[in-house]
């Protein structure tokens, strides 16, 4: 029979398992993390191309490899991978006419995701307007193919805001944190 205080105990167990667990994370090498999530996207979007039409398959690859190398690169070029991601998209979407457009290749919702909270986590001033609005134009175009306006708006421009958001508070509070830090010190 468990009493009161072994839940409690096994509870404090986890929580401390969880603070040492983000702290590691926190100590890890970003641009080694971002490299691991590109090739995890790549590994999942090669299964996704593997099932996709075998005349779609090529476009689906080139479209999940800009994104995997977009992942990499966000730190430094986010911006330019953004537009370069804009352009592979158009030249996608004309080569194979619309037929098959967002399907196949899994890398793009992944990418995206990392993409866009990279706009809120690294750029500052207009290089982070400029990179949602690439973002936004990136997500909402793919969308517009698809479907009509009121759903692109409400429903996938609302959502691609979501990682933004994210990353711009955890670089405010990256950045209030040093701040008081410095703040510490000085006193």
């Amino acid at each position: 029979m468990m009493r009161s205080g072994d839940r409690g105990g096994s509870l404090r167990g986890v929580i401390a398992w969880a603070r040492n667990t983000v702290g590691r994370l926190r100590r890890l090498d970003p641009v080694r993390v971002d490299a691991l999530v590109a090739a995890l996207v790549l590994v999942w979007a090669a299964g996704r191309v593997a099932e996709a039409q075998p005349d779609l398959r090529l476009a689906d690859a080139v479209v999940d490899v800009a994104f995997a190398g977009a992942i990499v690169v966000r730190r430094r070029w986010l911006v330019q991978a953004l537009l370069l991601l804009c352009v592979v998209m158009a030249g996608r979407y004309l080569v194979v006419d619309g037929r098959g457009f967002g399907q196949g290749g899994g890398g793009g919702v992944i990418g995206a995701v990392f993409l866009i909270y990279g706009c809120g986590a690294f750029l500052e001033g207009r290089r982070q307007w400029l990179g949602l609005g690439i973002s936004l134009s990136l997500v909402t175009g793919i969308s517009l193919v698809k479907s009509s306006v009121l759903p692109v708006l409400f429903d996938d421009a609302a959502l691609a805001l979501l990682p933004f958001l994210v990353g711009r508070a955890r670089r405010l509070g990256r950045a209030r944190e040093l701040a008081e830090r410095e703040r510490a010190e000085r006193l």
